[in-house]
């Protein structure tokens, strides 16, 4: 039997889903869209790149929208860490 790739969840505190998923012992939560149906499709999107061979970074960056790390500037990523250290 094969086993999910990840799992659609909704967000707490704020409108829509999320996609949570395990990569190479990894895992990865991202917010996806507002509708379920989207989310899905996001997911399956996700795992179809990586198992093509996609790079973890070009997936996150294609399909979630995620700054990439070629791409990002200080002034990109101090509001990224300012706002994960607020946690």
């Amino acid at each position: 039997m094969r086993r999910a790739f990840g799992t659609i969840k909704t967000r707490k505190h704020k409108p829509g889903f999320y996609c949570e998923f395990t990569w190479q012992g990894r895992r990865y939560q991202r917010a996806a869209r507002p509708t379920r149906s989207g989310a899905a499709s996001k997911l399956a999107k996700a795992h179809a790149d990586l198992e093509r061979g996609v790079s973890l970074e070009g997936v996150l960056s294609d399909v979630f929208g995620d700054p990439s790390g070629a791409r990002m500037t200080f002034r990109d990523a101090a509001p990224l860490y300012l706002e994960h250290a607020e946690r």
